[in-house]
């Protein structure tokens, strides 16, 4: 997958909605940090419909900060998501190895953070069956995305990565891909060098634990 093409732009303020009416929200008092803590919930904040939407983070799960960019969230067919890969023959290509791997369905759940520039990005997954998951997430490990980074195994099979990203300021992307049964997931964070590779990995430690059940 070139991330380049997973990533959502956040250039526009007009894609970002908070609430209901298209109120942005406002970093909570006292956590001017984004890392710090989660963004508490608030009425109207929801991604679009989806029978995936679960699993994905939740607005309340996200970094305080960050809201969702609902043009870049919600169900993406087998083609959507060969389309992250790259065009033409390369998407066609991926596509046909969606198919070959019984893909059934995908969701994207994306967060940005206008003021320091972070955006998380989410695709979650599902095939037919756990051997055609596992097919599908062994065949995406093998193009490189970066220098490995040392983690603790995410569910069944997992893959963090992270590289620099063009552009200025300087930036850098971690990638963080893990399969459970049926489900895979890329979690992808953008953030100002040096990105805390530990953010994400976390997130997607949450994200994992809630859809346990």
């Amino acid at each position: 997958m070139t991330l380049a093409r997973f990533l959502p732009v956040v250039l526009v303020p007009a894609l970002m909605v908070g609430c209901s009416g298209g109120t942005s929200r406002a970093v909570p008092q006292g956590t001017e940090n984004p890392d710090v803590a989660a963004s508490a919930p608030l009425p109207g904040v929801t991604l679009p419909p989806g029978g995936l939407r679960d699993q994905v983070l939740l607005p309340e799960e996200v970094p305080a900060g960050m809201v969702p960019i609902l043009k870049g969230s919600g169900p993406r067919t087998a083609s959507v998501v060969a389309g992250y890969s790259g065009t033409g023959a390369t998407a066609a290509a991926a596509e046909a190895r969606l198919t070959a791997h019984k893909f059934v369905s995908a969701y994207v759940g994306q967060y940005a953070n206008l003021s320091t520039g972070q955006v998380i990005s989410v695709l979650a997954s599902q095939f037919a069956d756990a051997r055609s998951a596992a097919a599908d997430f062994t065949d995406d490990i093998k193009t490189p995305q970066g220098k490995t980074v040392p983690h603790e195994t995410i569910g069944e099979q997992s893959a963090v990565t992270i590289q620099d990203m063009p552009g200025t300021p300087k930036a850098q992307l971690v990638l963080v891909r893990f399969r459970r049964a049926t489900m895979t997931w890329s979690l992808a964070y953008k953030a100002n060098a040096p990105a805390d590779a530990t953010l994400p990995i976390t997130l997607a430690g949450t994200l994992l634990g809630r859809t346990a059940t």
